[in-house]
């Protein structure tokens, strides 16, 4: 069998009931997955200032989360999660609607890695609803934003493609060297990897041109084969079956032809 054929379940931490997640998105098999292909990126690779932040705009910080997180329940119907947060440079509130297990996931102390769009009401700054990822020392970079599920996460995805990947191993490029060359298109395994992984967003975009030419050649590829094949079959001269022949098939027959059966066989 080959490696893109495998089921997903040959994935570690891929049960019944993940597997059956990943099928409502189409993903069966470990080709199915290496070719799963982002919808956007998410680009974490530089960090914003929480003090020159402004309303409106989209930032990045790595921030400390200097308060406990605190819900608070309005009205019925609408659960707020709000902590402090602070980068070093100045502080800023980080709120969420309708998520209440942020405020046991989210402790005091910890540091993570903050995006989303700053809002100011009232003298106050807020991240609203921002993404969030533990901090491990540096940025994570651009991240991959596939479609989803309710029942997957796009950490748990981002994983187990790139999984997926390394059980795959370097795949033969469909495409001959010389002709991808003369294109400026970039190699099959490169192209898979700068899809999921990408270090800039010129290369995800190079991979997807690569990804998508290989897609649109191979369907008109196909197309032509099935109208070689109609020529073909179009060009081939009837077999003429000798009367008496026919009649002895269906004089054989238990049964007489119908006037459609007749026609058909005529």
């Amino acid at each position: 069998m080959r490696p893109l054929d495998r089921p997903i379940t040959d994935i570690k931490g891929v049960g019944p009931a993940r597997a059956k997640a990943l099928h409502k998105i189409g993903i069966d098999t470990v080709g199915d997955a290496v070719y799963y292909l982002p919808r956007d990126y998410r680009d974490l690779s530089h960090a914003d200032s929480l003090a020159e932040a402004r309303h409106g705009q989209d930032v990045v910080v790595i921030a400390a989360v200097c308060t406990k997180p605190q819900t608070h329940r309005p009205r019925k119907g609408l659960t707020v999660v709000k902590a402090i947060l602070d980068d070093g440079t100045g502080r800023c509130a980080a709120v969420w609607y309708n998520q209440p297990w942020i405020a046991d996931a989210m402790q005091k102390g910890g540091k993570w890695v903050f995006f989303g769009r700053v809002e100011a009401r009232f003298g106050e700054k807020a991240l609203q609803n921002p993404g969030y990822d533990p901090c491990a020392g540096e940025l994570p970079g651009i991240l991959p934003v596939y479609p989803l599920t309710g029942a997957l996460s796009q950490k748990v995805l981002r994983s187990l493609i790139q999984e997926a990947l390394e059980l795959a191993g370097p795949l033969e490029d469909s495409l001959p060297q010389g002709f991808r060359l003369r294109l400026g298109l970039v190699e099959l395994n490169y192209a898979l990897q700068a899809i999921h992984h990408p270090s800039t967003i010129e290369a995800a975009e190079a991979a997807r041109l690569r990804l998508a030419f290989e897609e649109l050649a191979l369907f008109l590829l196909m197309l032509r084969n099935v109208g070689e094949r109609r020529k073909c079959c179009a060009a081939r001269r009837p077999y003429r079956c000798p009367q008496e022949t026919i009649d002895h098939f269906t004089a054989s027959l238990p049964f007489r032809l119908t006037r459609a059966q007749q026609r058909v066989l005529h």
